[in-house]
């Protein structure tokens, strides 16, 4: 195997004198024909060795103009085999030009309804008209990297990845989860039958790669979708000496694990519950019955907007929740973070409608994590508490952080240059910090002198709760404060 330039760009000669040979579609394309994307942003579309006839790469101009998945192994996929495939249940779907998938054909149980799930805990209680009408993940820096599970069929991977990378970026962490190691461990009947999972390392230690993710998956299923598409049976990999040692390798790098799953109403959804979690800061894992016509590139709408479907047996599709909208007449929208790449919808993502939430929604989630090991903490030098305040705003932080260091109630002066890590007692900077200063300075006006003269802020059941309170008060329900927001999670929920 060698690489060629910055492209990195991976191949067998042998093999390659083969493809030229062949008079019609080959049944399996060699192991060594694969293009890694680079960790940096590509130029061009890269030359690529041209794959077997009745094969094609699976990205297309758009993908290249929107950005590949970093370090992804992208494999040629044997697009005969899939056009020749049954239409209908579990059937391949070509979802964007060039880009195959097939749906989940065995479901995997709920998590949701596991016996080990919990429930979420919601103290957001206000009105709906007070909710914010927009909530998008990514505009607070909560949502992770767009990712493409090409034709392997292992949808949940991508979907538990990306609620753990919302998990810890509210822990102010920017890792990016390896869904392979995911799909390796089967983490899903870790979670379902302890409600716990194995720790999990990065991206960067394992890249996803499709023909390893068929090859370990263990989904007791029978379906020939890794077949059609690779050539590779599923499971057949897992006693490869050379998987084994890569998943050693990733073991033994593995960061942080799920500790809880907290389940979210399905069957039928809750649109109002799933604002709640999302608008307070949370992804939500979301596996639908689907119609993969509907849900393909040529059936969205502006913005990559699913029109409502009805399933047509065809399987159901997980994906991650990560924003909401509302649109004419007060119904909302909700974003979906999906796992086809970036030529899919907009830039990978799209909106389902409130109904479709209420009538499709089988399975919804999120998830409480850890790191595996973790420096201790070492404390902070006292803090001189400031004089009282004449216009100026002031948090006052107690409770339990996200890694279970106690906050001592203290004053903390608010401002851009102020609420840095030191004061989220030498921990990694704490949202709860970035939360109180956003509202002091937002709609509540904490610091006008006719409201309040402080911010007041409170960490409770894994939450932030915030307040504008008059001078002197400790808590957000002291007497005299007026509610500024209910903001969202750092950390556990139990």
């Amino acid at each position: 195997m060698s690489r060629r330039g910055g492209s990195a760009v991976m191949w067998g000669v042998a093999c390659a004198l083969v493809f030229s040979a062949c008079s019609g579609a080959t049944r399996q394309a060699p192991a060594d024909v694969a293009f890694m994307a680079p960790a940096t942003p590509l130029a061009g579309v890269p030359a690529l060795p041209a794959p077997p006839r009745g094969w094609e790469w699976p990205f297309n101009a758009q993908s290249f103009a929107r950005g590949l998945t970093p370090l992804t192994v992208y494999r040629p996929v044997n697009v005969a085999a899939l056009r020749a495939a049954p239409v209908g249940a579990c059937g391949p779907v070509e979802v964007a030009p060039s880009v195959w998938v097939t749906p989940m054909c065995t479901r995997l149980p709920p998590l949701s309804r596991s016996p080990f799930a919990r429930p979420i805990a919601i103290a957001d209680t206000r009105p709906r008209e007070a909710l914010p009408l927009v909530y998008d993940l990514r505009a607070h820096g909560l949502d992770g990297p767009m990712k493409d599970q090409q034709s392997a069929d292992v949808c949940w991977s991508f979907g538990i990845s990306s609620v753990m990378e919302n998990a810890l970026r509210r822990m102010a962490r920017q890792d990016v989860v390896s869904p392979l190691h995911l799909v390796a461990h089967f983490a899903w009947r870790d979670l379902q039958t302890q409600g716990v999972s194995r720790p999990v390392a990065a991206e960067s230690w394992w890249p996803y790669d499709p023909h390893k993710a068929c090859g370990l998956d263990q989904n007791p299923r029978t379906d020939p979708s890794c077949v059609r598409a690779y050539g590779v049976e599923r499971g057949s990999l897992r006693g490869d000496p050379r998987l084994i040692e890569e998943q050693r390798r990733a073991d033994a790098a593995a960061a942080f694990r799920i500790t809880a799953v907290h389940s979210a109403r399905t069957a039928p959804g809750d649109p109002e519950e799933l604002v709640r979690i999302i608008s307070g800061g949370t992804a939500v894992y979301a596996d639908f019955d689907v119609n993969m016509r509907a849900w393909s590139a040529w059936s969205l709408g502006p913005g990559g907007a699913i029109a409502d479907w009805t399933p047509d047996g065809t399987g159901g599709h997980v994906v991650t929740l990560t924003g909401y909208r509302t649109i004419a007449g007060g119904a909302r929208e909700f974003l979906v973070h999906n796992s086809w790449g970036s030529s899919w919808g907009d830039g990978g993502y799209g909106w389902v409608s409130e109904r479709m939430v209420r009538e499709r929604l089988r399975d919804a989630f999120v998830v409480t994590l850890a790191p595996v090991t973790a420096p201790p903490t070492p404390a902070p030098p006292p803090e001189p508490t400031p004089p009282p305040s004449q216009g100026r705003t002031a948090c006052h932080l107690t409770g339990i952080t996200s890694t279970g260091e106690t906050l001592t109630p203290r004053a903390v002066p608010v401002g851009e240059s102020i609420c840095t890590a030191s004061n989220a007692g030498g921990s990694s900077p704490g949202p709860w910090l970035h939360m109180c200063r956003r509202a002091s300075s937002g709609a509540s006006n904490c610091g006008a002198p006719s409201r309040s003269a402080i911010c007041v802020a409170e960490v409770t059941n894994g939450r932030s709760h915030a307040a504008c309170c008059p001078a002197g008060a400790t808590r957000p329900t002291d007497p005299g404060c007026v509610s500024a927001d209910v903001l969202h999670p750092v950390g556990p929920y139990d």
